[in-house]
């Protein structure tokens, strides 16, 4: 027990805070906080808040049982909510113990993702620094290292009675460590090893997570960050089913997923096969609530989630250095609709980070109140057969809400490609690759020698996409290049006017041989399927819609002489011209004939036959209310950012939904491809003219990152589709075509003619 003379480093005014929580009975978190303060000095002692005698009282409220929580603390002020920078210190709650916050470890360190096992009476937790899982009894003895690596879930194998501890480790350092393999270790055992995951780079520290069903056969994870599906731990394999990030699976066996969205203010629970089936906005009701929330995890019981907030509230408030930052938990309702109650566990002046929750149940009791009892984990039954043929098929983009994977004959695994956006490129209507009104175009991230390889090995090649070109070019404008520029590119697809130009080269005995073929004009506005296919004995073919525009039988060589080693959609640079949106993407290391082309044309008109025109409004309305923009490193690991602002309507130019004096919020482009979005006149009491679309129409918007500085969350939510510095050019084109915009100043049209079209 800690005493008075154990204390001569303590200030009189410290000294006197610990006769208090002598005298309130938290003697065991006490003696802790006196070890780590000889251990770790008494600069950066961790604060366990004023004590709460009622907290187990509301926790026992809230989850019926007894109630374990732990997590790590900000001893330092500098910590993130990453793990990263700082020391941290290892705390826990017990419902049932009538000791209070307890320091679970009397030094600090730099622990990160504390884990309660599934018998609720140890923690592991992870050392950021040196790499290397820990384990300790939750009276604080039998502390010892399981293995290297960073431990990402625990598991109880009900057949055995054995539990084990999920581990990434490996040779990569990245803050991440998603390009690790993920290891499964006997806690009690730890030489006793399996490997659980290596198919997919997979994101399960940091901002990522990586958590398992009941039986152990699923796991939801990033495969990697932004990529969020469930994969199957028999059979290797993974189907995405979403974007975002801190995914969850049910702890049952009911193989529902969550991920949680780019505003860190919702997460969507999902059913087996992916489909969404809820929407659950995320408000604890903490000191500070409406900022946005992290960390969120299921608890061991499926009715309960664990989550941190708030951030983003005000300056001081972001991830790093933040004392506001606090651990709550929340309750399902019995639909899994809406988180019904909420219990704030911390209080105090530090930041606390990576909660994890146990709550005392009967073990075989796996299946949670108003989830079903199917297992089904997804079947391909009634959805699209898009591309049709997957023989020599070496590239697939359908679009970014798909897995888009070929599989690799040579290693009989799958190969992923991903794209990122560029400049003012964003994902747009349908996931689709969205470059209306330039300067925009997106990249393949994992072009490499495998996928040349593939197409010099091959017998001529097919490219076959959707695009939708919204005004003629002036100059000939790159849809699709394998190479660095249309002039040297082994292909690309061009624009031309209204009028589609297909370029590659080839070689036949050792000359270089170059071939074009003009397929004609497109309708502008509307989705085309186009499709060129080229068999090396000398036969070219253009297609539009599954109809034959354009043929040569003259052009001859073999593509063996292919060096490519960048693919680009929109041309290669931010300054490309060419605007429209791209999707369905398919490559074939071989010729196609025309009744495989009209199939494809087919399946992938049935592919898009359910997408419409978005129904906007325009309108003059009045700034009331900025979000200021945030820097892109604050923003960190995304890439792109919403500013939500709040107008007050004082015109209806078209569209009925909003009446004038209606306030309504916009967002609008801040952040895209890492770079702040000139905003042009943007100004707080300026009227403008906005043509915006009903955000909740867009939900590729939902794994973006979001800004937003008001609290009217309540108001309609618009979405305005071309960033800032379009919607000033697109004034500009309005006027030169003597449109009167004087009226509402310098006013920005983010769609106008350039965004009437099916996305």
């Amino acid at each position: 027990m800690l005493t008075i003379a154990h204390c001569t480093c303590l200030s009189a005014v410290f000294t006197r805070r610990i006769l208090r929580l002598v005298s309130r009975r938290r003697i065991g978190g006490l003696a802790a906080l006196g070890g780590a303060c000889f251990a770790g000095g008494c600069g950066s002692n961790p604060d366990l808040g004023a004590p709460r005698n009622e907290l187990a009282g509301e926790l026992r409220a809230l989850t019926g049982a007894r109630t374990r929580v732990v997590w790590v603390q900000d001893v330092e002020g500098k910590g993130d909510l990453f793990g990263r920078f700082a020391r941290t210190a290892l705390i826990g709650f017990d419902t049932d113990d009538n000791a209070g916050d307890r320091l679970l470890l009397k030094e600090t360190g730099y622990y990160a993702k504390p884990l309660i096992t599934p018998k609720g009476d140890r923690v592991v937790y992870s050392n950021f620094r040196d790499l290397e899982t820990w384990i300790v009894n939750w009276n604080g003895s039998g502390l010892r290292k399981i293995a290297d690596g960073k431990a990402v879930e625990v598991w109880l194998d009900r057949q055995t009675g054995k539990e084990w501890v999920y581990i990434q480790r490996g040779p990569a350092r990245d803050k991440d460590f998603k390009e690790n393999p993920i290891f499964q270790h006997e806690i009690d055992n730890p030489g006793n090893v399996m490997l659980a995951w290596e198919e997919s780079p997979v994101s399960a520290f940091a901002a990522g997570s990586f958590q398992v069903s009941a039986d152990g056969k699923r796991a939801a994870g990033l495969f990697p960050w932004g990529d969020a599906g469930v994969a199957d731990l028999e059979t290797s394999t993974w189907e995405r089913i979403g974007s975002g990030c801190w995914t969850g699976m049910a702890p049952d066996n009911t193989y529902r997923p969550w991920i949680f969205d780019g505003a860190h203010r919702n997460l969507f629970i999902a059913a087996p096969d992916g489909t969404t089936t809820a929407k659950i906005a995320l408000a604890p009701m903490t000191d500070n609530a409406r900022g946005e929330v992290y960390h969120p995890r299921w608890s061991s019981h499926p009715r309960f989630l664990v989550l941190t907030s708030p951030y983003f509230l005000k300056e001081g408030s972001g991830i790093v250095g933040n004392p506001r930052v606090e651990v709550v938990v929340g309750r399902f309702n019995a639909a899994y609709n809406a988180v019904e109650s909420w219990v704030q566990v911390t209080r105090n002046g530090r930041g606390d980070y990576f909660p994890d929750m146990w709550v005392e149940r009967d073990p075989l009791d796996e299946q949670p109140e108003g989830f079903p009892t199917s297992v089904a984990s997804g079947s391909n039954e009634g959805r699209p057969a898009w591309p049709g043929d997957l023989g020599g098929l070496v590239f697939r983009w359908e679009n970014a809400a798909k897995k888009n994977a070929v599989l690799d004959p040579a290693t009989e695994k799958e190969r992923l490609f991903r794209v990122r956006a560029r400049g003012y490129g964003r994902i747009g209507r349908y996931h689709v690759m969205d470059m209306t009104g330039g300067q925009a175009f997106f990249e393949v991230e994992n072009v490499d020698a495998k996928l040349i390889d593939a197409l010099r090995g091959g017998y001529g090649f097919s490219v076959e996409a959707t695009i939708i070109a919204m005004v003629p070019t002036v100059t000939p404008a790159p849809l699709i290049t394998l190479g660095d520029d249309i002039r040297t590119s082994d292909f690309v697809l061009m624009q031309d006017g209204d009028a589609l130009v297909c370029r590659f080269r080839t070689e036949e005995k050792g000359k270089v041989r170059r071939g074009e073929l003009r397929l004609g004009a497109i309708s502008i506005g509307d989705p085309v399927h186009v499709a060129i296919t080229y068999a090396p004995w000398g036969q070219l073919r253009g297609f539009i819609d599954g109809r034959e525009v354009a043929g040569k039988d003259a052009i001859s060589g073999s593509v063996k002489n292919w060096t490519a080693k960048r693919m680009t959609f929109g041309g290669g640079n931010a300054g490309s011209s060419w605007s429209g949106c791209i999707d369905g993407v398919a490559i074939y290391d071989a010729g196609l004939d025309p009744q495989q082309i009209e199939c494809h044309a087919k399946l992938n008109a049935a592919r898009i036959e359910h997408r419409t025109k978005p129904d906007g409004i325009e309108v003059v309305a009045k700034l009331e209310e900025i979000t200021p923009v945030p820097s892109p490193e604050a923003i960190a690991p995304y890439h792109r950012c919403l500013l939500i602002h709040r107008y007050r309507v004082e015109q209806v130019i078209s569209g009925t939904e909003q009446s004038a004096g209606d306030e309504i919020l916009v967002a609008h482009w801040g952040i895209l491809d890492g770079e702040i979005v000139p905003e042009g006149t943007l100004q707080e009491g300026a009227s403008y003219r906005l043509r915006v679309e009903p955000f909740e129409d867009h939900p590729q918007l939902v794994s973006e990152r979001t800004d937003m500085s008001t609290t009217a969350f309540d108001l309609p939510l618009y979405y305005d589709p071309l960033p800032g510095a379009l919607a000033v050019r697109a004034v500009q084109q309005r006027k030169q075509r003597g449109v009167d915009d004087e009226t509402v100043g310098a006013a920005v049209a983010p769609a106008g003619e350039l965004h009437e079209a099916t996305l």
